[in-house]
């Protein structure tokens, strides 16, 4: 009996060291785990953020080709519609083609700058920034703050 109550107060207990052995070997093998599913969440976080970037680019290559584009028709079609309006009106004003010129040009001008604008701020709304990655990028951020700030409040117990 001695050599029991002997083996219980210095922890040598083959049980004792045996259970210790396991969680030793348990808490390991969570770390272990632990450290591999976050390396498998920081994967497809990036992943996410390659798709998001990669569907943006291609949203963004898209509006300025139809931007592009528009400027060009537009601008075949004001020509046209110049050369018209000039004789046009320089019939109007009584052969004076310099005003009518000018007027016509004026008013293109300011059309097509107004256009421009517009396009412009459509490129400049459609941001590059992969919103719904770095909003699950933070959410993971915490999630392991929290299970890092657990497993030390464990080890400490």
């Amino acid at each position: 009996m001695t050599d029991r109550s002997a083996e219980s107060n210095d922890g040598s207990d083959p049980s004792t060291t045996q259970l210790r052995d396991r969680a030793r070997r348990s808490l390991s093998a969570l770390v272990s785990r632990l450290v591999d599913d976050t390396r498998t969440l920081l994967r497809q976080e990036l992943a996410l953020a390659q798709a998001e970037l990669h569907q943006s680019v291609r949203a963004l290559a898209r509006n300025a080709a139809l931007l592009g584009i528009g400027i060009a028709i537009l601008a075949l079609g004001l020509l046209l519609l110049v050369v018209f309006l000039v004789v046009g009106l320089g019939a109007l004003l009584g052969g004076e083609y310099w005003l009518s010129t000018l007027i016509v040009g004026g008013a293109l001008v300011l059309f097509g700058g107004i256009l421009l604008l517009s396009g412009r701020s459509g490129l400049r709304n459609g941001g590059l920034t992969p919103e719904n990655a770095k909003q699950a990028l933070r959410h993971d951020r915490e999630w392991a703050k929290a299970e890092l700030e657990r497993i030390k409040r464990d080890l400490r117990h």
